[in-house]
């Protein structure tokens, strides 16, 4: 990816330690972190290989970098959506509604003004579930922990017969499940082929749908089970 491609995606060129950013973010997006090289980096943004370690020093550096602006800006926009329901419903005098809770959490991952980010930012809690390293479990437990909390929060009051527990269990199968979703790569296309082309992940708005759809679903059903043991 050159720089111009990179303007391509609707950023404006800046200054070179701006490029490299912008440059990593896109070919980590694209291939994953670990199949990207700091040649890469380099070449994309129109510089150097000692350009991108004076300003990062390392390609890890960078990695942290780039994840920590993905989960920060999520996290951010995740929570102003939830503040804005929680208000909602505060003036109207009822609930927040389960679904519109994970229509909040879900729609991190699929933002127009930022497509790349949700496939990112996947990658990154991905590759802290499969292969923890002590950079990717501190930048998760800094940038997204009190994101998570205020979610379980945001469910156990929307769903009163639930205990801690479940609740807890529940967010952690949603945040499963969304990732698996959207980190599929293009190539793979599992779904399309099980399906026989009824179904296709690059169908984004039927994706996100289905998956609102699907864990609203566990979520509603589990309450209302608990509801009727009690």
């Amino acid at each position: 990816m050159t720089e111009m491609e990179a303007q391509g995606q609707g950023q404006p060129a800046e200054g070179p330690k701006e490029r490299i950013r912008l440059v990593a973010r896109m070919l980590i997006s694209e291939r994953g972190v670990d199949a990207v090289t700091t040649r890469d980096i380099a070449r994309g943004a129109g510089l150097n290989v000692a350009a991108v370690n004076y300003h990062f020093g390392t390609k890890d550096n960078l990695a942290v970098d780039v994840f920590r602006q993905v989960a920060r800006r999520s996290a951010e926009y995740r929570l102003e959506q939830l503040d804005r329901l929680e208000a909602e419903a505060r003036a109207a005098g009822r609930r927040v509604r389960i679904r519109q809770i994970v229509e909040s959490f879900v729609s991190g991952y699929f933002r127009e003004d930022t497509p790349a980010e949700g496939g990112l930012l996947a990658n990154l809690i991905l590759k802290n579930r499969l292969m923890p390293t002590e950079w990717t479990s501190n930048l998760i437990a800094e940038e997204l922990d009190g994101m998570a909390r205020r979610y379980i929060a945001a469910i156990a009051a929307a769903a009163p017969d639930l205990d801690h527990a479940e609740v807890c269990w529940f967010y952690n199968f949603m945040v499963g499940t969304v990732l698996i979703s959207v980190s599929q790569r293009d190539d793979g296309r599992r779904v399309e082929r099980l399906s026989d082309g009824g179904c296709s992940i690059l169908a984004r708005d039927e994706m996100r749908e289905h998956l609102v759809r699907f864990i609203t679903g566990g979520i509603s059903t589990a309450g209302r089970k608990t509801a009727g043991q009690d």
